[in-house]
């Protein structure tokens, strides 16, 4: 917020000016100027992409300052004393200055590429995994890896990974990806469940429960992240707080709290089955979906 007020702060003073000096500078550079700031903070204020990425950064920056440059030959204390508000840069500087912005401009664009092309690639694998085809999860894995070569930096295809490789039967491995991804854009209580029950399989129980105990610090009202820590409570026999952490989470929605606790706790088969005779909601059915289906990845290849 503090970042927010000062940027906002910055920008508002700079669009004052070049709207105080739209019809004293005979050039349209300052209105031009304002224009593109204005259409920049439009567009930012709707995109979480306007300055994720340093080359819009940069832009920015050369338009807000080329406008405040002319809009300053309009004040009356530039125009009478040049020489306390102006300064030279010699030519050949000037020359080096620019050409080295140029090249740092490249480079942060052909990065930029490199993200791009990353994320499109990733949005076509996106959470997708097989329960029962060896051959398309591993097809998955090296477009994953490849997803990764393009930009280390992608979080989201470090979650996607995480999860395949969940799947796989591969916790140990998957951990370091989705600790990564919880770090870095994608701490919802989807991925404290998926490193939870990454670290159960691995037998460490009580990181699991560690994990699942600090999702429901941030996100208490969360469901899914209420059931799963009963059901590891309940396992390491801690039965009494498991008790009273379903009693919380049966205040919220009982129905889908006792649908969430016969989803963990069975294969899939015998939990449809049952789901049905108690008029629960069957885990195929279970929402949201990204919960759902790890759920029952975990159901299908760890559940006895």
């Amino acid at each position: 917020m503090i970042g927010f007020l000062l940027g906002a702060t910055f920008l508002a003073m700079v669009v004052a000016a070049l709207w105080k000096a739209r019809k004293s500078v005979e050039s349209e550079l300052p209105l031009g100027a304002l224009a593109g700031l204005i259409a920049f903070g439009a567009s930012a204020s709707i995109s979480g992409l306007a300055i994720r990425y340093s080359p819009g950064t940069v832009m920015l920056a050369c338009v807000a300052g080329l406008g405040c440059a002319f809009a300053r030959t309009s004040t009356p204390e530039s125009s009478e004393s040049p020489e306390a508000t102006n300064f030279a840069i010699p030519k050949a500087g000037a020359i080096l200055g620019l050409s080295l912005l140029a090249l740092l401009n490249l480079a942060l664009a052909l990065r930029a590429r490199d993200v791009l092309h990353s994320q499109q690639a990733q949005s076509q694998i996106d959470f997708k995994f097989s329960n029962d085809s060896p051959a398309i999860n591993e097809g998955l894995l090296r477009r994953y890896q490849q997803v990764l070569m393009l930009d280390q930096n992608n979080s989201g295809a470090h979650l996607g990974l995480g999860l395949l490789l969940f799947q796989l039967k591969r916790p140990s491995d998957a951990i370091a990806h989705i600790e990564y991804a919880r770090a870095h854009s994608y701490g919802r209580p989807f991925s404290y469940v998926l490193l939870a029950f990454a670290h159960e399989q691995t037998g460490d129980l009580n990181k699991a429960e560690e994990i699942l105990a600090d999702c429901l610090r941030s996100y208490p009202r969360s469901v899914v992240g209420r059931a799963v820590y009963a059901e590891m409570l309940e396992r390491q026999g801690m039965s009494e707080q498991a008790r009273r952490e379903r009693s919380i989470v049966e205040t919220q929605d009982s129905k889908l709290a006792r649908s969430w606790e016969l989803a963990l706790k069975k294969k899939e088969s015998m939990a449809e089955a049952e789901a049905k005779s108690q008029n629960l909601i069957a885990p195929a059915d279970l929402l949201p979906e990204l919960a759902r289906d790890l759920v029952r990845a975990r159901a299908y290849h760890y559940l006895k």
